[in-house]
């Protein structure tokens, strides 16, 4: 289940990069508008991954006669993840334009770096 827990954070946040990434291009946006879309993307990452998560948890265990205790564990971690890996997602563009570098070559792997 590892490739799935990690293709799925690499996924996530790489999503939430993008999304940041697009914004700053647009504009300079302010530190509460910062720190506004860490917190949506936070959300959205969340939302989705537990919406993942009820949909693998009882997968693994009614069709692939998965152990409750590691359906369970899957079904959870993914939630978590998600919410991590997109908080540092849209985190990340943003401190790395504050520090004045170009986010669109460093953000991409560092964000794979930290969430494989």
């Amino acid at each position: 289940f590892v490739p799935l827990i990690i293709g799925h954070g690499g996924n996530s946040g790489g999503q939430a990069v993008s999304t940041v990434i697009r914004s700053i291009g647009r504009r300079s946006p302010s530190a509460s508008e910062a720190i506004s879309t860490v917190a949506t993307e936070a959300l959205a990452g969340a939302l989705q991954s537990l919406l993942l998560g009820c949909l693998v948890g009882p997968a693994l265990h009614f069709f692939l006669d998965t152990s409750r205790a590691v359906s369970t564990v899957m079904a959870t971690t993914l939630p978590l993840l998600g919410l991590f890996s997109n908080c540092t997602g849209a985190m990340l563009p943003f401190l790395v334009t504050w520090a004045g570098l170009d986010p669109a070559v460093i953000v991409g792997p560092l964000m794979t770096t930290l969430v494989d």
